[in-house]
């Protein structure tokens, strides 16, 4: 369990000092942002897919679906619906709602590295889910410096490094003689959410300083 708790935490880390060592944002950002998309493309096509279908068949679009879909759907409701009924703070709600969409993305992180980490067959889906960890966690963290300092980035920079570490710790709790049969779920959820990342990334402009995107 050490090796995904260290990419894991890893993963925010390096997130957060692209987003805060002075210039290093406006330089690194943009090339690790399309390494990360290609790097979730060919995972999602090559491996993740083919793997949830030889397991379950069709029974995998369900689930890719819904974590493909899922984190927009709430992005939407919360932009139509939450932001309107608030006179007060309206892109402060709409950071906390894209930093919570970022905690259970960061979850699903945690749970995909303890399940891939293990096995170095699987080497690619552990870059990938690495790799696009780390211009996700700069995005948000970059918005909360930019508007509320330091301390706070520094704090949501940590929240999210509890909430991946809680995903690898709550994986690591499923019985050994389940995760094969798991296992092509989790190929489907983790597809799915590193599809609807590398599509949201693909749509960001290089510059993010006017303020977080979230996945």
């Amino acid at each position: 369990m050490l090796l995904p708790l260290i990419l894991a935490l890893g993963s925010v880390g390096l997130g957060t000092l692209v987003a805060l060592i002075p210039g290093l944002s406006g330089r690194a950002l943009g090339p690790v942002r399309w390494i990360a998309i290609g790097t979730c493309l060919l995972v999602v096509v090559v491996s993740l897919v083919p793997q949830a279908f030889s397991g379950v068949g069709f029974w995998f679009l369900p689930v890719f679906l819904a974590t493909f879909l899922g984190p927009h759907l709430l992005e939407r409701l919360g932009s139509s619906r939450l932001v309107h009924a608030h006179d007060h703070g309206p892109h402060r709600l709409v950071m906390e709602l894209g930093f919570a969409g970022v905690l259970v993305h960061q979850f699903g992180d945690g749970v995909g590295l303890w399940a891939y980490a293990h096995d170095r067959v699987h080497l690619d889906v552990v870059l990938a889910l690495v790799l696009h960890g780390v211009p996700v966690v700069a995005v948000l963290v970059l918005g909360f410096f930019a508007s509320r300092g330091l301390r706070s980035a520094l704090a949501r920079a940590t929240i999210l490094g509890v909430a991946t570490t809680a995903g690898v710790l709550a994986a690591s709790a499923i019985p050994g003689d389940l995760v094969e049969e798991v296992e092509p779920w989790l190929a489907a959820a983790v597809a799915g959410l590193l599809f609807h990342v590398l599509v949201h990334m693909g749509q960001t402009p290089g510059d993010t300083r006017g303020g977080p995107a979230h996945a």
